[in-house]
């Protein structure tokens, strides 16, 4: 070693090459410096093939340095460039290393990785080539189309503003051409004479200006194009048109115009109600692709952006995260997860999960959950429908009554033209996922488990009463309505069943789910203040559970009283408390804002929230909040935050970083959420007791029913028979809603001798033996 020197020190020197094939005039042989050359990957220097690499043509533009091809466009060498004439480019490496050390101008060789371009089909190694080509200056455009890319509404923002604001504010004249057979032929001819050029508008200009007639079924692609001849209007001489095809990205990108083969099949009037787009939406990758070239073409001929909003979307990751590759081994078929559980419940899935803007976490799991909790719930809830409708001969005639005597049809039908109200402005503002999710939970808390399993009875009733008719067009309005919501999302599934709904009223409804037009719920039959005593009551339901299930009690016994814990301004109308108390299997239910004499509220840290916030005196922290009296611990759940005292400082706590527990006093069962609380009476008397054993029995000889195979709507003749006094005078106490819970026209204490079937079951530690038979009766229509 000689000398050291920095890079920049060795700027301008000229070198002797190591080949001298082509004798340049130009100086072409000396040291620069560009900014992409580094030293993380081989040694820092490197030669520059002008005609073989976008950046160094790029640098031979800046430097005006010649351009040299010793390699035809097959790959092969040229004879220039002998002793390596007739070789495939690769095939020359060892050879010019086995010459280069020949001739003593080889210091050192060795392999290292790096990137570089292969044929996805067949692996191949590629050459970069420089050619000539067709451009469309875009440049030109740049300002304009930045400034319609400001106008467009971008999900998600930073998409537009940063990926695709970036790539046109760094805008290249677009190379249009490619020198391939198949494609859309570039429309340009010229002269073989003056070489003047003409591009063709239209096939009838190219039928006026050709040579020779042209057929009506003439295939204007190549080869067949390529024999067209024009006269050129300059000289006279013949044009021939440029061999190239254009861009397929430019066949999509003018997919706005093409489509109506504008502007000749089409006024300016009738475009115009059809550009541009409301929205588009495609991979994020298509910054660079679609979105771009839709822009820059619809930017040329009509000065405006050809969308107002683009929905971008993301990837598609395995359930850890991890992009999908089949070297990973986590690529999943779409077709196997279609096979297995339909298309509609994967879109679901997808649209639920997150929004398509983000990337998603897929879990074949997901997806059964959402065929079980979803579409299993709407099947279900649709065929209870279809079930007792037919056995009624009930047929829709598309109408609602103009009020509701029953509460339960009055907050369906608000619940349901609030849902529409919101579901219609969040897609008007693209939040997909919200909307869907607002669906769902409708379908499987709102509907099924709540309205129908409430309403079941007024279907089981006998006959077709004013009351009756009313359930079932407020239940088929509700299914059809949700069919028209989840349509966007799973298009078979909603067409399925709003057609078997819809098929007494074919002409009046239409043919499909998918040409109905969504409309905002009907303002007349909103009752927010329904709507929010409703969640009030399923609140106190849930709670309630939850303090049966701490105690240890089963739904079927009943008990005697429930106190609820409420804010002052909450309010339940009685019929709401009738639900509450029939729920829950209690006989009375207080209401009160004070729960001392019930509840005893504790509070203590959230330590995952909290520990972030106070370190080391998490101790403190929690010692301040245990100390804390029950009403102050009950005040902080109705203001949102606690005050606690810590070395002498206060501090606010919130909701999030406390939790509160609740303790019941004496004989109650506690459960409380944030400022709403019950307190459940646990002391069980002989009179509840005996209650409680007719439910139990009524929940077995429900099961034998199931077990014999009667249809949900056979009446029967019923023995119940038992050695515990207990429980035969409980039975005998009760036999009238016995019967009727389980459609018994006969109830015996004594063995049934013709029964159909009978089976044995524990009743608490003693037996209870039921027989049965099918009853001869018919409903009354």
């Amino acid at each position: 070693m000689l000398r050291k020197f920095k890079g920049k020190e060795l700027f301008g020197i000229d070198y002797e090459p190591l080949y001298k094939f082509v004798d340049t005039k130009e100086r072409s042989h000396y040291v620069i410096t560009a900014d992409f050359v580094t030293t993380e990957d081989g040694t820092g220097i490197v030669h520059i093939a002008p005609a073989f690499g976008q950046e160094d043509f790029e640098v031979r533009e800046q430097y005006g340095l010649p351009l040299v091809q010793l390699v035809s466009d097959d790959g092969i060498i040229k004879d220039d460039a002998k002793p390596f004439a007739g070789l495939w480019f690769k095939d020359a490496d060892p050879k010019i290393l086995d010459d280069l050390r020949t001739r003593g101008l080889l210091f050192r060789d060795e392999t290292i990785v790096h990137s570089y371009p292969f044929c996805w089909r067949c692996d191949s190694p590629l050459l970069m080539y420089a050619r000539s080509s067709w451009y469309i200056r875009t440049t030109a455009y740049k300002d304009k189309m930045i400034a319609e890319n400001e106008k467009i509404k971008w999900y998600p923002p930073q998409i537009g503003a940063g990926r695709f604001g970036e790539w046109l504010r760094n805008n290249i004249d677009w190379a249009i051409s490619r020198e391939r057979f198949w494609g859309t032929p570039l429309n340009i001819w010229i002269c073989e004479k003056c070489g003047h050029m003409h591009a063709v508008e239209s096939f009838e200009e190219l039928k006026k200006m050709s040579l020779n007639p042209i057929p009506d079924d003439f295939d204007f692609h190549k080869p067949d194009v390529d024999e067209v001849t024009l006269a050129c209007p300059k000289c006279g001489g013949v044009m021939k048109r440029t061999p190239e095809v254009i861009d397929c990205w430019f066949d999509s990108g003018a997919m706005p115009f093409a489509q109506y083969s504008y502007p000749f099949r089409i006024s300016e009037e009738e475009f115009s109600k059809k550009f541009p787009a409301d929205f588009i939406a495609e991979g994020v990758d298509q910054t660079r692709g679609w979105f771009y070239t839709l822009l820059a073409i619809s930017t040329f001929l009509k000065g405006r952006s050809p969308y107002k909003t683009v929905v971008s979307i993301e990837l598609v990751l395995d359930k850890n995260g991890q992009k999908m590759s089949k070297s990973r081994g986590n690529v999943v078929d779409p077709v196997d997860v279609i096979s297995k559980f339909g298309a509609d419940p994967l879109r679901w899935y997808f649209i639920i999960t997150s929004p398509p803007w983000l990337p998603t976490r897929f879990d074949e799991d997901g997806v059964y959950e959402v065929l079980r909790k979803f579409f299993d719930t709407l099947k279900n809830t649709y065929n209870f429908f279809a079930l007792y409708a037919d056995i009624d001969g009930f047929v829709p005639d598309g109408t609602l009554p103009e009020k509701f005597d029953n509460i339960m049809d009055k907050w369906l039908i608000s619940r349901l033209n609030t849902l529409k109200t919101n579901y219609l402005e969040w897609m008007d503002d693209y939040q997909m996922t919200r909307a869907a999710r607002a669906v769902q939970k409708f379908v499987i808390d709102e509907l099924s488990n709540w309205y129908v399993r409430r309403n079941r009875r007024r279907f089981w009733a006998s006959g077709l009463d004013e009351d009756k008719v009313t359930a079932y067009k407020v239940l088929w309005y509700a299914l059809k309505t949700v069919c028209e919501l989840t349509a966007p999302f799973a298009p078979m599934t909603a067409e399925f069943f709003w057609r078997e709904l819809t098929a007494p009223l074919r002409e009046k409804v239409g043919e499909s789910v998918h040409m109905v037009q969504l409309t905002k719920g009907m303002e007349q039959f909103i009752d927010k203040e329904l709507e929010s005593q409703m969640e009030t009551t399923v609140k106190l339901v849930e709670l309630g559970r939850a303090a049966r299930n701490k105690a240890k009690i089963n739904i079927r016994q009943p008990l005697g009283r429930m106190v609820a814990v409420v804010p002052d301004d909450v309010a339940v109308a009685d019929e709401l408390v009738a639900i509450i108390k029939d729920e829950l299997n209690i006989k009375t239910l207080e209401f009160t804002s004070r729960a001392d004499e019930f509840i005893e509220y504790r509070a203590k840290p959230n330590f995952k929230v909290l520990g972030k916030r106070f370190g080391s005196s998490m101790p403190k922290v929690s010692e301040a909040l245990s100390n804390l009296s029950s009403d102050a611990v009950r005040a902080g759940l109705e203001s949102g935050e606690w005050e606690i005292t810590v070395d002498g400082v206060k501090y606010r706590l919130s909701t999030d970083e406390v939790q509160v527990e609740a303790l019941g006093k004496g004989d109650f069962a506690v459960a409380s959420e944030k400022n709403f609380a019950v307190a459940l009476d646990v002391r069980i008397t002989p009179e509840l007791r005996a209650e409680g054993i007719a439910r139990e029995a009524v929940n077995r000889i429900q099961n034998t029913r199931k077990e014999a195979g009667l249809e949900v709507t056979d009446r029967i003749i019923l023995s119940l028979v038992s050695d515990d006094d207990e429980i035969v005078n409980a039975l005998k106490k009760h036999t009238d809603s016995i019967a009727a819970d389980t459609l018994a026209v006969e109830v015996k204490f004594a063995p049934l001798e013709d029964a159909t079937y009978s089976k044995e079951w524990k009743l608490g530690s003693s037996k209870l033996v039921i027989m049965l038979k099918k009853a001869d009766w018919k409903p009354n229509k």
